[in-house]
């Protein structure tokens, strides 16, 4: 289940996402989600989400999500009304997006991909995620379907990529802060 706050910072993805796109159902929106977290990840070694995605047949999907909103719609009210309209779900925005919650990195990032998905429908979003050096292929093509995709996938050699020295000093510091945490 998802904190309060991690839900109003949720909440308002899916409404900027809703705002700036067209048949923006839940598939859609999980790959938009997927795009978002792996892209800023290739960036900063951080998700924005902080959501696993399993590689499910049709594509990453951030499971805990997917199962709130199946299980609980209205968890994400007062700042969006989520229904279910036959095999899809239907995003009503009922606040203003409020970027306080956002780096200026995320909302850019979040911004690219609500141009890249403007237009497409839910197949197109579904294709984009199937290409071949994208971690959710290369996940299923090593573990199979349902395993965890890991965000390390999406390290490559373009600029945008933390060096991943960088990267595995980051994680050093955080295993630290858990041992100084846990004592």
């Amino acid at each position: 289940m998802l904190a309060k706050q991690d839900s109003e910072k949720i909440a308002n993805i899916l409404i900027f996402f809703v705002n700036h796109t067209k048949m923006c159902g839940l598939t859609k929106i999980c790959k938009m989600l997927y795009e978002l977290d792996f892209r800023h990840f290739k960036a900063t070694g951080k998700s924005v989400t902080g959501f696993y995605y399993k590689a499910w047949e049709n594509g990453p999907v951030p499971e805990e999500l997917w199962r709130e909103i199946k299980k609980e719609p209205d968890k994400f009210k007062p700042f969006i009304k989520i229904f279910n309209q036959g095999k899809n779900y239907v995003f009503t925005p009922l606040k203003k997006f409020d970027d306080l919650p956002f780096t200026d990195r995320e909302l850019e990032i979040m911004k690219n991909v609500a141009f890249i998905y403007k237009d497409a429908n839910s197949n197109v979003a579904i294709a984009a995620t199937h290409e071949l050096r994208q971690p959710w292929k290369q996940t299923i093509e090593r573990k199979g379907k349902n395993a965890i995709i890991e965000y390390e996938l999406a390290f490559d050699d373009s600029p945008e990529t933390i060096p991943r020295e960088r990267y595995e000093e980051m994680k050093k510091h955080q295993s630290l802060i858990k041992k100084i945490l846990a004592n």
